[in-house]
């Protein structure tokens, strides 16, 4: 094997490479990478076995062949190496992997490429494509609520389903719900539902961050996995085998209070009084009167806070308990005014985006005050 590449793809293509291999693993090929020239290109692929990264990138390719070293060291070594020299690759006679640049070289050993995993994606058939905007949108603003709690894997990923042929995507902890629909959804042409690890959801988002919102990305899937291919990146996971809850039952559908503001206006208020609070769950206090919002939040050794804040409302005075961080979390993806909905201060608080109302639910349980 022998080839010439240049550093900045190379080191694009490690760093998310290296962000799905273990450091340490048990096993060795497992922290590794399979590095493959063929017709003037270089394959690179990593698998922890649940997910699986492919990038090519162009090269010189003067020899072929297939190598498999440590993915750290070389996304180390790579990132120490000048930006305006290629870096040159190949196989010494001491059977160990050269790089070079410049004066510059390292020796690196290699591992049995026979141990290396096959990766394999030819049973998914439900194929679709979205652009990576909507993708985002998607993704990004129901993400947050995956439960991090191990014993309830089934709620450890985001659950990417059809509803009425829309795509949607919803996630829990049980304490809270995020649902996203996306309204235009032609490309999906059937049926399906399929709960996608919560790893798998933050790589995906991690490689298309580089691109536009304009480029598309190619979705396979079968009941066992799920395929995206992105410009020179392929990332294919498995999905959580397990039952994602019926959201739909706990969606609250009579609710007679509302009140309409400004999300980023709600978000900074929240953060500026619940900055008292050190316990791990700040609990912020909403006092709903006559065309205003009082918030407040109190610390037995921190002090208290409030801040008024003027909406339109004319309901019966209420206050209802929240835990600011979910309700930060949840105005964060909220561009303009959102919507907040509720019956009593017992029931589950109903948040939606003016623009957007029926493409993003957001409902989080309140907390006793």
């Amino acid at each position: 094997m022998n080839f010439f590449v240049s550093k900045d793809k190379l080191l694009q293509a490690l760093s998310y490479i290296n962000s799905i291999v273990e450091k340490r693993h048990s096993i060795v090929v497992l922290s590794c990478v399979r590095i493959e020239a063929r017709d003037q290109e270089i394959k690179l692929t990593s698998t922890d076995l649940d997910i699986s990264i492919i990038a090519s990138i162009t090269a010189h390719v003067n020899v072929n062949g297939v190598v498999v070293v440590s993915a750290q060291l070389l996304y180390d070594i790579v990132k120490k190496l000048p930006n305006d020299i290629e870096i040159k690759f190949f196989i010494g006679e001491d059977g160990r992997l050269t790089i070079k640049c410049g004066r510059t070289e390292f020796f690196l050993p290699v591992v049995d490429i026979e141990k290396f995993p096959i990766i394999e994606n030819n049973e998914l058939q439900n194929k679709f494509t979205l652009q990576v905007s909507e993708l985002v949108s998607l993704f990004g603003k129901t993400k947050f609520a995956i439960s991090i709690e191990e014993s309830r894997f089934n709620l450890n990923g985001l659950y990417v389903h059809t509803s009425n042929n829309i795509l949607c995507c919803a996630a829990t902890d049980g304490h809270r719900l995020s649902l996203t629909k996306l309204s235009q959804s032609q490309n999906v042409l059937s049926n399906f539902g399929i709960i996608v690890p919560k790893k798998t959801v933050n790589e995906i988002l991690k490689i298309v961050s580089h691109g536009s919102g304009n480029d598309l990305i190619s979705i396979s899937l079968s009941d066992r996995k799920i395929c995206f291919e992105y410009k020179e990146y392929i990332l294919i996971s498995k999905v959580i085998d397990g039952t994602f809850p019926d959201y739909n039952s706990i969606i609250p559908r009579s609710h007679d209070k509302n009140v309409l503001i400004e999300s980023e206006t709600l978000s900074n208020a929240i953060d500026r009084v619940s900055v008292v609070v050190f316990d791990k769950v700040k609990v912020i206090k909403l006092r709903f009167v006559s065309n205003k919002l009082i918030l407040s939040a109190a610390s037995s050794d921190q002090g208290d806070a409030r801040e008024e804040l003027e909406v339109d409302y004319s309901g019966e005075d209420m206050t209802i308990g929240l835990n600011a961080r979910y309700l930060m979390e949840a105005l964060y993806c909220i561009k303009g005014k959102c919507l907040l909905s509720f019956y009593d201060a017992g029931t589950s608080v109903l948040i939606q985006e003016e623009e957007n109302i029926d493409d993003f639910t957001y409902i989080i349980m309140p907390m006793r005050i």
